[in-house]
């Protein structure tokens, strides 16, 4: 990789906006994928994430707090999930 680029301000600049320019252009495809799907596909969706999201924490939990059996993780993403705010 090209260390340079990340040294001078110009270029990191110009990366960024670049970033920011794909972001808002993948942004604005998703929202026209979801504007054209029906209630139950959305709900379906929200659904794997949510159950992606369940994973993951339980996961981070597992690695750090090695020694807890699956019920105490299970119950502490439970716990976590039920007084997430956002």
């Amino acid at each position: 990789m090209n260390w340079n680029v990340f040294e001078n301000g110009m270029e990191n600049k110009f990366l960024m906006n670049k970033n920011i320019k794909n972001y808002k252009k993948e942004e604005s495809i998703q929202l026209e994928i979801y504007s054209k799907m029906s209630y139950t596909q959305k709900w379906n969706e929200f659904n794997k994430l949510r159950e992606a999201a369940w994973v993951l924490k339980a996961a981070g939990i597992r690695t750090l707090h090695p020694d807890w059996n699956e019920d105490r993780v299970q119950a502490e993403v439970r716990k976590i999930f039920l007084y997430a705010t956002t």
